[in-house]
């Protein structure tokens, strides 16, 4: 028996160890097939995007070289670079910043031509109203000869009515063209099949211009031609303000109450205080009688110009001040103006 179990001892030692060894084999073998993970070392790094190169020697990315220089003007360059690119998120930023330095700009000769070649390039002879957008906002900004002529160039080829107002606003600017301007937006002021753009027209003009009489010259002539009366009583009430600088606007207020139509006379008016005379006084109270219904407005205005003409004469004297009568009218609102009815006959 002792024989027995030493010779099972003698043969379970050899077994046991080819067992353990086959395991080990069974599982490095297992292990070799599975894919190995690197060992994190820090955060993983950001996915580079798809437009960017790939490092070049020494680790550091390779950038595209772009017309202006990042030594010249960074945000240019970073515009051009976007501007290559299918993703514009950061353009708008960068086209900011542009504008924030755009007098810089301007009064460096090679600067100011890369720029107008890149409104050209990126804008211009694009087809995506984004791209063009992007670019062609910079125009509104930028005091150059060169500016003012790709301006009215491209006026008549502007691909949609948006842009059309946009460039339109821009010429506007004291440092463009407000003349040429003004030309457009009578055009389209009486052209235009759009309301909206038909009012900016002359809304343009009358902010952006910094040339009242321009202003005034434009409005006049919209009116004139205008067959909306919403249009022309807006006009009317924003060349009434301009009379105390512009005397050809307070002429032709005058002009329009010699012969007034119901709905526009308390705009006609409204500004009388600034440019208003002791006749225009005297006039208006004879209007107050003609028609009853806004007569105590009337007679307040008139109080109004003696008191201001007077202030002017004697600076010194201290006036006190007067309010509305009781029951003084509101001048109508100029969208949804009344109808020539309003008008009452004395004793109506």
């Amino acid at each position: 028996m002792a024989a027995t179990i030493a010779d099972m001892r003698k043969y379970a030692l050899p077994v046991l160890l080819f067992g353990a060894l086959g395991a080990v084999v069974f599982v490095l073998v297992r292990m070799r097939d599975q894919p190995v993970k690197p060992k994190r070392t820090g955060s993983a790094p950001e996915a580079r995007a798809e437009e960017d190169p790939a490092p070049a020697k020494g680790g550091l990315a390779k950038r595209e070289p772009t017309r202006t220089s990042l030594e010249e003007n960074v945000w240019m360059s970073e515009l051009e670079r976007a501007m290559k690119r299918k993703d514009l998120s950061n353009a708008r930023h960068f086209q900011a910043k542009i504008c924030e330095e755009i007098d810089k700009i301007a009064a460096d000769e090679s600067l100011a031509k890369k720029l107008l070649e890149d409104i050209r390039e990126f804008g211009l002879e694009s087809d995506d109203p984004a791209r063009r957008d992007i670019m062609l906002q910079m125009l509104r900004v930028f005091e150059h000869p060169d500016a003012t002529r790709m301006i009215e160039q491209e006026y008549y080829k502007a691909r949609s009515p948006e842009e059309s107002m946009m460039l339109l606003e821009a010429m506007s600017h004291d440092y463009h063209d407000p003349k040429r301007a003004s030309v457009w937006a009578i055009e389209k002021a009486l052209t235009s099949d759009n309301e909206e753009h038909r009012m900016f027209a002359f809304q343009v003009m009358n902010e952006f211009s910094n040339d009242p009489e321009i202003a005034v010259q434009t409005g006049i002539a919209i009116y004139e031609g205008s067959t909306s009366r919403k249009e022309q009583v807006r006009i009317v009430e924003k060349i009434s303000v301009r009379g105390r600088y512009v005397p050809a606007a307070a002429e032709w207020m005058r002009k329009r109450l010699r012969d007034p139509r119901p709905d526009e006379i308390l705009y006609i008016t409204g500004g009388i205080a600034a440019w208003g005379t002791e006749k225009d006084a005297a006039y208006l109270e004879t209007l107050a009688e003609e028609f009853p219904a806004i007569g105590d407005q009337l007679r307040e205005q008139a109080e109004q110009i003696r008191i201001v003409r007077k202030i002017e004469a004697n600076p010194h004297e201290t006036i006190p001040p007067t309010g509305p009568r009781k029951g003084t009218p509101k001048p109508a609102d100029p969208e949804n103006p009344p109808g020539e009815g309003a008008k009452e006959q004395p004793g109506g």
